[in-house]
């Protein structure tokens, strides 16, 4: 078990002491990177706290959209390190069958595209602007 504050803890304080402390007391020049630098300690925060659960989910969403996995037995995921290969690899299978028209309006893969591509459009968006999710009922 780590100690508190953890690494997004750190991040949340140290993000909250530049925005509203020391930006307010930067001259004007020198405000907008400081923002910038608020917004990338912000998007690291978020990655901390979601860790590697969008990268699991996308695997598992791509493995279903392209018929990889046996939904009674599905397969494990990719050892540690390994994922961000994985995903390289399973999106070059769908651009290809995208490339193929597989993809196209009519097909079986038509949908569960968009369902996928809604799915990793929104994850990312919780990581670099979850202002402009849109709103949960």
């Amino acid at each position: 078990m780590r100690d508190h504050p953890d690494g997004a803890e750190l991040l949340q304080a140290a993000r909250a002491l530049l925005r509203d402390t020391l930006l307010p007391a930067l001259p004007a020049e020198h405000r907008h990177a400081a923002l910038m630098v608020a917004n990338a300690m912000g998007i690291a925060e978020r990655q901390l706290r979601a860790g590697d659960a969008p990268a699991l989910a996308e695997w598992r969403s791509l493995r279903t959209l392209l018929g990889l996995d046996d939904p009674e037995s599905p397969s494990p995921p990719p050892a540690d390190g390994e994922m961000e290969a994985a995903l390289v690899g399973l999106n070059d299978v769908l651009v290809q069958r995208i490339r193929a028209g597989a993809a196209d309006p009519g097909q079986p893969l038509h949908a569960a595209l968009r369902h996928h591509l809604e799915l990793v459009a929104l994850q990312r968006l919780a990581e670099s602007n979850p202002k402009a999710l849109p709103a949960q009922d």
